[in-house]
């Protein structure tokens, strides 16, 4: 299921997501700072940019893990703009506990 993030029952389980991303990208690119380092700075930042642009954050749940998520932020460009960005999205990847 897709839903709104709820910051009381999703908060550790996003931060989650984040470090196992991260970790996933380190994998490509070791010279990336660890998921347990960044992640909480990457929050504040999503956090800042979904609420400085009208966007929101969706989770998605498999079975009440939150398994995966996606920041979407708002744009504000001109229609004509051929660069106008429509949002983000990001994802965990397979997240052990989803699976059971």
């Amino acid at each position: 299921m897709i839903r709104d993030y709820d910051p009381a029952r999703d908060r550790q389980q996003l931060r989650a997501c984040v470090v196992e991303l991260q970790e996933s990208e380190r994998r490509l690119e070791s010279t990336l700072p660890a998921g347990e380092a960044m992640a909480d700075d990457y929050l504040a930042f999503l956090f800042r940019r979904c609420a400085e642009s009208s966007g929101r954050i969706l989770v998605a749940e498999v079975d009440r893990v939150v398994a995966g998520f996606a920041g979407v932020l708002a744009s504000n460009q001109p229609a004509g703009n051929q660069y106008r960005s429509l949002g983000f999205r990001l994802s965990s990847g397979d997240r052990p506990e989803a699976d059971a």
